[in-house]
């Protein structure tokens, strides 16, 4: 038997909006050191909705 699930997306929507801010340290002590904020949002007719917040630091650090 051949079963076949048909999914009507005509009528659906989406979109998704993504939006990054970095800061680096210029002198002093930390002199390199990087925030990164990213913000992302999805919506969708079809799935769960996403909102998703990361706060990224970076440190170079010299190993030689």
């Amino acid at each position: 038997m051949n079963e076949q699930n048909d999914i009507d997306i005509s009528d659906g929507k989406e979109w998704e909006r993504d939006l990054q801010v970095n800061y680096v340290v210029q002198s002093g002590s930390a002199k390199g050191l990087t925030f990164r904020v990213r913000q992302a949002t999805y919506r969708s007719d079809f799935t769960a909705d996403v909102n998703e917040l990361r706060v990224i630091t970076e440190m170079p650090i010299n190993i030689f």
